[in-house]
């Protein structure tokens, strides 16, 4: 059985498709097929659309949507005579949903093996329990943005998925979107960190920032692939550093969702800013219409290096 070496857990709509992609290009990462298992959020409690919820084949052949689905993704493999990815597909599409068959995800793969699953952020205890039971030696990958713009971000992306990008949306709907606890969980930052930073080794919980996809890209990369083991020396050659994945449409925040959202997270962003500085310290920075201090501003740091809880 192979060891699983990375797990990236969020947080939603902050580059991790970005990264996925980025990792892909090198050849000594393997990642599965399927870029967001979700095997850790597959119990109904959570909101996550889940494809394997259903452990029993049985349980789940005579559904249209999964039949669909699992005809599809195994036939075009077949048409391309990508055989690697023809028996993953049936290995992810026909077996039984349990620890071994998650971890027999990474048998066939080579080099630095992980996932990226942006739900597992919010992630239960029992359950990031279940993950460390399953890779204890896994480096575990969060990447935070901006709290308001990942929930404008996020709502976007809701409206794309729904083919209303164009659609006129109410402020008040808008609003009632941004307050639902799904949306609320995925930017609690502090909460997934001290619930991971309980299980996992602080040393292999690593924080990465959105901004630094925009403004870093190489630096960010490099540090992450370094965390990983990896060697740094083929990105330049490999990754197309400046590619941009899973975009939305451009929409205007409308004011008063602008100053919704401000009063929910300033209190989360001065904290973050307190406990990182660098790009939070630009958040808060923009709140208050001042100069941030862009010297600071680190792509990545694991978690060992912070006084996480005095600083709260």
């Amino acid at each position: 059985m192979k060891e699983i070496n990375f797990i990236g857990i969020g947080a939603q709509k902050s580059g991790t498709s970005w990264i996925y992609h980025r990792l892909l290009e090198l050849d000594e990462f393997s990642l599965p097929y399927i870029k967001e298992l979700h095997y850790f959020d597959r119990d109904p409690k959570y909101p996550s659309p889940i494809k394997i919820s259903k452990s029993q084949l049985k349980n789940r052949i005579f559904e249209f949507t999964f039949i669909n689905n699992a005809l599809q993704e195994i036939l075009s493999a077949l048409y391309r005579r990508n055989w690697h990815k023809f028996l993953w597909m049936c290995n992810w599409h026909l077996s039984t949903y349990n620890d071994a068959w998650y971890l027999s995800l990474f048998n066939n793969l080579s080099g630095i093996r992980g996932e990226i699953t942006p739900a597992y952020s919010i992630l239960e205890e029992e359950d990031v329990k279940k993950m460390y039971a399953l890779a204890p030696n896994a480096k575990i990958i969060f990447i935070i943005r901006n709290p308001i713009e990942r929930a404008w971000s996020q709502f976007r992306f809701h409206l794309k998925n729904k083919n209303q990008e164009n659609n006129e949306i109410s402020e008040k709907e808008i609003i009632r979107f941004m307050n639902h606890e799904n949306q609320t969980l995925r930017s609690d930052y502090l909460k997934t960190l001290e619930l991971y930073s309980n299980i996992f080794p602080k040393n292999n919980i690593c924080i990465a920032f959105y901004d630094a996809i925009i403004e870093q890209p190489e630096e960010l990369l490099a540090q992450i692939v370094n965390q990983l083991g990896g060697d740094i020396s083929k990105i330049q050659s490999e990754c197309n550093i400046y590619s941009k994945t899973n975009t939305s449409k451009e929409r205007q925040m409308p004011d008063s969702v602008k100053k919704h959202l401000i009063k929910k997270y300033r209190p989360l962003i001065e904290k973050l800013s307190k406990i990182f500085s660098g790009y939070p310290k630009v958040w808060e920075d923009k709140l208050n219409n001042t100069i941030g201090s862009s010297h600071l501003n680190y792509p990545i740091i694991t978690l060992d290096k912070i006084d996480l809880i005095n600083k709260i």
